[in-house]
């Protein structure tokens, strides 16, 4: 387990893939996503297993420190061991939890984590243009733009632009 102030990661156990099924058929939950609808049980679980034999991802629960409570899930994917960099993904299913600091504390430590214990020397990610929210709590754990991916994302009709962000491992804040 990895502890944060706010949360704590730990693996993914079997019962999270229930709570993974309905956030990712939530559309308030997955607006900013590029999830497609429907997520069911099956996608869960071969999600789950395909990442337990990728050396290229690490998945782990997102856990109110708290009560105990299955918050979310983070992940770092498409590990590129030799340039010592990774894509950071987050979902932070629990509505009642937003906004509150749980998934900027979540981010902070899955990036203490990249840096100090697996060695990388950059974690990016990419959040729509048009969430702000989202590309303020990045820039308070020390994220900056590096850069706009014009028309990158297809939702519900609309072209979105995304923004790529970067963090190395003396920016983290």
């Amino acid at each position: 387990m990895i502890h944060g102030n706010l949360v704590t990661l730990r693996a993914v156990q079997p019962e999270d893939l229930l709570n993974w099924v309905k956030w990712f058929n939530d559309r308030a939950v997955t607006e900013y996503l590029a999830r497609v609808y429907p997520y069911s049980q099956a996608d869960a679980e071969k999600y789950w297993q395909k990442t337990q034999q990728n050396p290229q991802e690490i998945l782990y629960s997102i856990v109110n420190s708290s009560n105990g409570e299955h918050i979310g899930s983070i992940n770092l994917r498409n590990i590129d061991w030799r340039s010592r960099n990774s894509e950071l993904g987050v979902l932070l299913g629990a509505k009642e939890c937003w906004g509150k600091g749980y998934g900027r504390d979540a981010v902070r430590t899955m990036c203490q984590f990249a840096f100090k214990e697996l060695g990388l020397v950059r974690v990016y990610l990419y959040v729509r243009a048009d969430h702000p929210s989202g590309i303020r709590s990045y820039s308070k754990v020390g994220f900056k733009q590096e850069g706009i991916a014009r028309k990158q994302l297809y939702r519900n009709g609309v072209y979105h632009d995304m923004v790529l962000m970067g963090l190395l491992a003396d920016e983290l804040d």
